[in-house]
């Protein structure tokens, strides 16, 4: 037989023995029933199993919610924390809570970047920190609680719109700093420096108004939205004061934006010692530098001055007894800058936007000698407790309740005849401050 008939006759052979169910067409629709039998009679997989992992992330955010609003809502946790740590209106709002509910007596401090401390000074080494120390030993027996109001780069417009937000609070007592810079520095390109705190008041006022850009449809939405979710979330809206507590605080030049490995990389620089507060002289820096710093001249129609009429009048209205005080200048970059006439010139000029017969005006510009400066104005940690002891012998007797004789600290500045502040009135925009004046 040849090997083709052989070939053949197996194949016909094979083809005979296979049944009829065992055919190919067959077999294919016999595995699917088998499969779908399987498949429905075996037992699925729990979709909360299959969303263990994500389920577990819903649940720890949801703790964490939880844990957060019952501090921030339920606390005076932040009483010993910097409100400028990256603030936002949910922060601003969380702080003016803490305050109202706060059993102590209550003192805020409202001022710039020195009220607020460079931020490789610990929290404890700023300037309210030392007042309220002060303040305790001055007054054993009465508890009180400094807040730290201070926000960097403030002109005195951002302290306004401060201001109106914390008097929902109504505090007991108001410390208003202010810095001779304010005065000689030409704010008419940005006269608001955080405009989300002119946004944040309701009804913004008209004084306030042209100063700051109006939004477009898209910014409102935006601006909304966010603060929709700031507002209503804890973790969200008050990150920065977690991030703090977690990581520490980060200097906010070079680093514009919040970041917790700069945070951490700050806090372990100063574990170690290579980071740390020195005076301006070990640091470099050339006093001549500051030349155009202090240069330019006060008029009666400065802008910043403007406002601290205006807060003074909100305060007394609302019967809040009030101190103002500047804040000293290293007195070494001065004389290197500017001849020491003008210098005290334009300080007492400055100092005339600040007196009232409601609210004690006191200038310090000699209480400091220049090793407790950190730069210009900024003060290291040994320069904030001594003036913060200072401010705290002149106004404990004005919260102890003393005569209004003994509590009216008279300033040091004396008053030039021929120098009165223009003032503001609120009557609508058409009486508001011009954003073109260029007398500043």
């Amino acid at each position: 037989m040849s090997l083709f008939q052989n070939i053949l006759k197996m194949v016909t052979s094979t083809h005979k023995s296979v049944p009829v169910s065992a055919r190919p067409s067959d077999r294919e629709e016999l595995a699917e029933v088998v499969i779908a039998a399987e498949t429905h009679d075996s037992r699925s997989t729990p979709w909360y199993v299959r969303l263990r992992v994500w389920l577990f992330c819903l649940g720890f955010l949801l703790i964490a919610e939880a844990g957060a609003r019952v501090a921030f809502d339920g606390t005076t946790c932040l009483h010993n924390e910097r409100f400028d740590n990256f603030p936002n209106p949910a922060a601003l709002d969380a702080f003016v809570s803490q305050i109202k509910r706060d059993p102590a007596y209550r003192v805020v401090v409202l001022g710039d970047s020195v009220v607020v401390g460079p931020s490789l000074l610990e929290k404890d080494e700023t300037i309210p920190a030392y007042l309220e120390a002060a303040l305790q030993k001055q007054m054993p027996g009465k508890p009180v609680h400094v807040w730290n109001l201070g926000i960097a780069g403030a002109r005195s417009t951002d302290l306004y719109c401060l201001l109106l937000k914390i008097l929902e609070a109504k505090p007991d007592f108001v410390v208003l700093e202010t810095n001779l810079m304010m005065f000689t520095m030409d704010i008419r390109l940005r006269p608001v420096a955080n405009h989300w705190l002119a946004y944040s008041l309701s009804p913004m006022p008209d004084v306030i108004k042209p100063l700051v850009p109006e939004r477009n449809y898209k910014q409102l939405i935006e601006d909304g939205t966010t603060w929709f979710a700031e507002s209503n979330s804890r973790l969200f809206g008050l990150r920065q004061a977690i991030n703090g507590t977690l990581f520490g605080v980060q200097p906010r030049v070079p680093f514009e934006t919040p970041n917790p490995a700069i945070m951490l990389a700050t806090r372990a620089g100063q574990k170690v010692g290579k980071l740390k507060m020195e005076p301006w002289s070990v640091r470099g820096y050339r006093p001549a530098s500051f030349r155009n710093t202090y240069g330019h001249p006060v008029e009666p129609d400065n802008l910043n001055g403007k406002f601290y009429p205006l807060m003074i009048d909100e305060l007394k209205k609302h019967g809040i007894p009030t101190y103002v005080y500047m804040t000293p200048q290293n007195p070494v970059i001065l004389d290197a800058s500017i001849p020491r006439s003008f210098y005290m010139e334009i300080r007492q000029k400055a100092m005339m936007f600040v007196q009232s017969d409601y609210a004690p005006a006191h200038d310090y510009f000699e209480l400091l000698t220049n090793s407790m400066f950190y730069d210009n104005d900024h003060l290291l940690a040994i320069g904030n407790k001594t003036l913060a002891d200072k401010i705290a012998k002149d106004i404990a007797p004005i919260i102890s309740g003393a005569s209004s004789k003994q509590s009216r600290i008279s300033g040091k500045s004396s008053q030039i005849a021929a120098f009165k502040p223009h003032s503001v009135k609120l009557s609508g925009r058409a009486n508001a401050i011009n954003r073109s004046d260029s007398r500043l």
